[in-house]
């Protein structure tokens, strides 16, 4: 069984104020501080999809932890 955990993004730019809210309404809680976007409780897929939706609203994704 797979472990949720904590995924933070470096975004290139501001994110948009209804990309933040699409995102807590999918993924739950998040935030974000000076271009880091921080998510908790996900799992890979959720990890694919949250870059997919800011891949697809025009964010760049500049680095990726997970853990």
């Amino acid at each position: 069984m797979p472990v949720d955990k904590r995924c933070e993004l470096v975004i290139n730019g501001p994110i948009a104020q209804a990309v933040v809210e699409t995102i807590a309404a999918r993924f739950g809680p998040s935030m974000v501080d000076r271009g880091v976007l921080t998510v908790e409780g996900v799992d890979h897929a959720a990890v694919r999809a949250l870059m997919v939706l800011l891949w697809d609203t025009g964010h760049e994704v500049l680095a990726m932890s997970f853990g």
